[in-house]
């Protein structure tokens, strides 16, 4: 019996689009809100000392890192160019 070769050729990346959209959401909207703050948030959403702000920073930072690593995931694979 002669074997046959079954590998799959290689098919084209593309960019993901839902985490390009996610992740530019998420940075968006933390940049709004530290750019443009709503004069009308409660006080519960404030910080009242400086720990919380320190706090409130730091979940910043790690919402724009989560969003920033979404939209390099998502278009990640375009840059490489096709599978082999």
């Amino acid at each position: 019996m002669e074997e046959t070769d079954k590998t799959v050729p290689p098919q084209p990346k593309r960019i993901v689009w839902w985490k390009v959209g996610v992740g530019a959401f998420l940075v968006l909207m933390e940049i709004k809100d530290r750019l443009l703050p709503d004069p009308n948030m409660p006080d519960v959403l404030k910080a009242s000392n400086a720990d919380q702000q320190l706090g409130m920073d730091i979940a910043t930072g790690i919402i724009c890192f989560v969003g920033l690593w979404l939209v390099f995931t998502g278009v990640r694979s375009a840059w490489t160019g096709p599978s082999k």
